[in-house]
């Protein structure tokens, strides 16, 4: 008699950016059953409403799928997006952000 092959159920709580990238490396990755619970009306959660922009670009998982990303702000930009003087010493934080949204 064959054993027969059973299915894992993944629970994803969350339709956000974060959520809906999860459930599609799973979907990617195996045959898993995955449901998807999001509170609103539709998905993408706060990055749906992002004027200005999705915070990451140029990500491990980007360049294994080879899709080309820019970052969207440099330094200068990000200090008056932050409105801040920029004085000429950099701040730690508006200059980590482009850095790190690669990670």
């Amino acid at each position: 008699m064959m054993a027969e092959k059973s299915v894992k159920t993944i629970l994803i709580v969350g339709g956000g950016l974060a959520g809906v990238s999860v459930a599609l490396e799973i979907a990617s990755q195996n045959s898993a059953k995955i449901i998807l619970i999001e509170s609103q009306k539709s998905t993408g959660g706060n990055s749906a409403k992002a004027v200005s922009g999705i915070n990451g670009c140029m990500t491990t998982a980007q360049e294994r799928r080879e899709i080309q990303g820019k970052l969207l702000y440099t330094y200068s930009e990000l200090c008056v997006h932050f409105d801040t003087h920029c004085p000429g010493e950099e701040r730690e934080l508006e200059k980590s952000y482009p850095a790190k949204s690669q990670s």
